[in-house]
Formats: structure tokens, C-alpha cells, sequence
């Protein structure tokens, strides 16, 4: 890093939560606040019977739609359509308007584009005032 030149290295790493490959070269963690609406949602479909740690399954995504109720289902939709789905992405169009439509296996593979929290972390040249 010292070879960059530059006074601040920063890197955003979901990877570095599981590896310290980051702090052992010298970076420093900082905390910051996640997005408020999207910690919601996700303690939402907690709250409907989701494990957030297994929503990258499709599988089990499946397992807890099939047991919501129709009300239940609109409501992950909404969550899906405002938190995890992005217009940028056109690749998702055709997968989007299933969703819409209630197809629950849509849901479901939705669901497994939930976004991991990355770490921030941050390097300052000593030698750079």
C-alpha cells in the first residue's frame, strides 16, 4: 500500500468479515450504520419465518413461502421489489415480473439476492501528512 503513493487506501469487502487478510495487512475496521430500511426488512422476513442467514437457498426460501398466507406473500413481494431488486439490473426483468405476479418460485429465487453487509476498512500512509 505504501507503493500507491496516496494518502488513504479504502476498501469495501464482504469477504474481509470472515478474513482478516485486510486488518493483517495493516487496514483498520470501521463501523458504520447499515441501512435502516433494509435491516427492517430483513428483521421483517425474520419475523415471517426466513433464516437470514439461509436466504442465499432457494431451497429453503421455498420451504417457509409455501407456508405464508396470500397477505403474507404480498408483503414479501414488497420487501423483494423495494429492497432487494434494483432497475439497474435488467438481467432480473423477466425473474421481477414473476415476482409480481405472486409466482412463489420467483420469490424465492429473488430472495437469494439478499445484499451481505461489507466491511469497511481503511489504510493511512504514515508517510503522507
Amino acid at each position: 500500500m505504501p507503493l500507491t503513493g496516496k494518502r488513504y487506501v479504502e476498501t469495501l469487502a464482504v469477504m474481509a468479515r470472515y478474513n482478516p487478510f485486510f486488518e493483517k495487512a495493516g487496514m483498520r475496521r470501521v463501523e458504520y450504520q447499515a441501512d435502516p430500511d433494509y435491516e427492517k426488512a430483513l428483521r421483517r422476513l425474520e419475523a415471517l419465518g426466513f433464516n437470514i442467514e439461509l436466504l442465499g437457498s432457494k431451497r429453503h426460501n421455498l420451504s417457509v413461502i409455501e407456508k405464508l398466507t396470500h397477505d403474507q406473500l404480498i408483503e414479501v413481494r414488497k420487501i423483494i421489489l423495494t429492497q432487494f431488486y434494483s432497475p439497474k439490473f435488467r438481467s432480473n426483468l423477466q425473474l421481477i415480473a414473476r415476482v409480481k405476479e405472486l409466482d412463489k418460485e420467483a420469490l424465492a429465487k429473488a430472495l437469494t439476492n439478499r445484499r451481505l453487509k461489507p466491511v469497511y476498512l481503511i489504510w493511512e500512509n504514515p508517510l503522507k501528512p
